[in-house]
């Protein structure tokens, strides 16, 4: 694996003496899962030098170089939390994370089957707008009320 960073290489091996390299892991086989601390979410977490790092991050700068930016996500095409495996990791921002979780049917919003209102969340009562489904029955709704308070009395 070519090196792209500063990252001293007893640090390196020290990360990597942590990952269970398995064939046959994660949902597509070839998962290099996180086997040390875990973070809340799933994520694994490393502690790296003077700070605490999520392991997927770490594993991505190790091979592609450092970042910088916080608001850049390492994001899994894998969908694996665990996954440190560079060949399943990209770079994204908040919007395209939740985006691929909607495509992939896995953000909270994508499992609901009904609005707040009880309407069904079907195929043909769904619109998609940056990201968000919303309810038409509801957005219709809403619509008739709003022209009906502008009638004139």
């Amino acid at each position: 694996m070519a090196r792209h960073t500063n990252i001293p290489e007893s640090l390196e091996e020290r990360f990597w003496q942590k990952v269970n390299k398995t064939a046959g892991l994660g949902p597509s086989g070839e998962c290099w899962e996180w086997i040390a601390a875990k973070a809340t979410q799933g994520y694994g977490t490393f502690k790296a030098s003077d700070r605490q790092a999520l392991a997927h991050r770490f594993s991505y700068e190790m091979v592609n170089g450092a970042i910088g930016d916080r608001k850049v996500f390492v994001c899994h095409k894998c969908d694996n939390p665990l996954c440190v495996n560079p060949a399943h990791l990209f770079t994204g921002s908040h919007q395209d994370n939740v985006d691929d979780k909607m495509a992939k049917g896995r953000h909270y919003c994508s499992l609901k089957t009904v609005c707040k209102a009880g309407h069904p969340l079907t195929e043909g009562n769904v619109y998609i707008s940056a990201g968000k489904r919303s309810c038409k029955q509801c957005k219709a709704e809403r619509g008739k009320a709003r022209r009906k308070s502008q009638i004139p009395t």
